[in-house]
């Protein structure tokens, strides 16, 4: 049944930092909403509001569905603010999902949702939302930097910082869930469709002819001086060997087997 380890390569004091870090952001996100909701409280009473629906309905559209942005003669930057704004939101409602899974669901009722048919579903989506929020964010780079547009002018600078840190947060999502994909050999790979193919690079990378050279001779060494240290033990030549992905071990224990054995075989 498809599913992932939440958590996977992450140690105690980074999983610490992150509920600090969470911690700090949803204070100042409460004080953020707190000093609004005073600001709006000095203002004077609008008076009866009438036509609930209708307001509602165009609320929605104009949040959700950017209707005012999604006009003639600004479709570009209508569908970029779009495809960032659904984004990141679907991007928070996933950390949302594996923080109810970790946090609540398992701990205090033995309970496991992250699998199955919802863990595919999820995947799926978040991948596509995922890639429409860095498309997004590629789309707003060029609209700034490429078309120089006189009324970006002054903010150049501060959109940098803030588009650059988005694209960071984006990039390195897919990133590590490729790199994780690839140490793991996870069956269910193909169902994280855009970080599958980072998957498939990386162990052409770290397990080439010159690396298993490299890591051959670290071994014998290794195993030289632990005999010359101690006559009576004795030490494989891959035992010293990295074993941090299985397809690495294989390929330099198979390297520390003499030329002539090989030949034979």
């Amino acid at each position: 049944m498809p599913t992932r380890q939440i958590g996977w390569n992450v140690g105690e004091l980074a999983i610490a930092a992150m509920y600090v870090l969470v911690a700090v952001q949803a204070f100042f996100l409460v004080y953020g909403a707190t000093r609004r909701y005073l600001d709006w409280r000095r203002g004077r009473p609008y008076g009866r509001i009438t036509e609930v629906g209708q307001r509602l309905r165009k609320a929605l559209a104009v949040a959700f569905l950017h209707q005012r942005l999604i006009r003639p003669g600004y479709v570009y930057a209508g569908l970029m603010h779009l495809f960032i704004f659904w984004g990141f939101v679907v991007l928070f409602i996933g950390t949302v999902i594996v923080l109810i899974e970790a946090d609540i669901a398992r701990p205090y009722f033995g309970l496991s949702f992250f699998r199955g048919a919802f863990y595919v579903a999820y995947k799926l989506i978040i991948n596509l939302l995922g890639l429409l929020f860095v498309v997004g964010l590629l789309m707003a780079v060029w609209r700034r930097y490429g078309q120089h547009l006189p009324k970006f002018r002054r903010s150049l600078t501060d959109d940098a910082i803030v588009l650059g840190l988005l694209l960071a947060l984006g990039l390195s999502g897919f990133l590590l869930q490729g790199l994780r994909l690839a140490a793991t050999r996870d069956p269910a790979a193909p169902i994280h469709w855009v970080s599958y193919p980072l998957s498939a690079v990386r162990p052409t990378y770290s397990c080439g002819p010159r690396s298993r050279r490299r890591r051959w001779r670290r071994s014998t060494t290794s195993r030289n001086r632990s005999t010359s240290a101690s006559p009576g033990s004795r030490t494989s030549a891959g035992s010293s060997c990295s074993t941090r992905t299985p397809a690495c071990a294989v390929a330099a224990a198979s390297t520390s087997v003499p030329r002539s054995i090989r030949a034979s075989r």
